[in-house]
């Protein structure tokens, strides 16, 4: 009954940098980033495979999940049109957030032992704190979200311990 269980920790950093080019005569210049989005979250998750015999059988594990996601996004430019939220009064200079997904999902993972695929499925409670300057005169907006989303994953993946 013990390796019916297991249970993940995950590390995402992720950033985006835009940049402005320009040619004159043949030549490109670039005046350096003007813009970036950094995204970077923690990921818990709790795996309980159902029918741990159809691995032997079939090669696929069938299982339930329960998740927990926390983490920041900050996005920045110096042309406020660059992130444009809704219409061209929402330009968005500055925008931090936290954030908390709260989620419960099935799954399916098949290959061998070594690699495969993981597919799942399921229900997030989104919670998002909110912070941003918009426009010229740089107006400050602090808000918080909370949505139920539907939620879906496919990872490729390497098993190096198996214990």
């Amino acid at each position: 009954m013990l390796n019916h269980h297991s249970i993940g920790i995950d590390y995402v950093f992720f950033r985006w940098r835009y940049e402005n080019d320009s040619i004159v005569d043949g030549i490109e210049y670039s005046t350096g980033y003007d813009a970036f989005s950094i995204r970077q979250y923690i990921n818990l998750d709790y795996h309980y495979y159902l029918f741990k015999n159809m691995t032997s059988k079939h090669g696929i594990d069938p299982y339930a999940n329960a998740f927990v996601k926390m983490g920041q996004r900050k996005i920045w430019s110096e042309d406020p049109y660059t992130f444009v939220h809704y219409n061209v009064s929402n330009a968005v200079n500055t925008q931090e957030s936290n954030f908390a997904d709260y989620g419960f999902a099935i799954g399916i993972m098949g290959g061998p032992s070594e690699f495969g695929v993981d597919v799942n499925i399921g229900i997030v409670k989104s919670v998002r704190d909110i912070w941003y300057e918009r426009g010229s005169d740089y107006e400050a907006y602090n808000f918080t979200e909370s949505d139920w989303l539907i939620h879906m994953r496919l990872n490729l993946y390497i098993r190096f311990l198996n214990f």
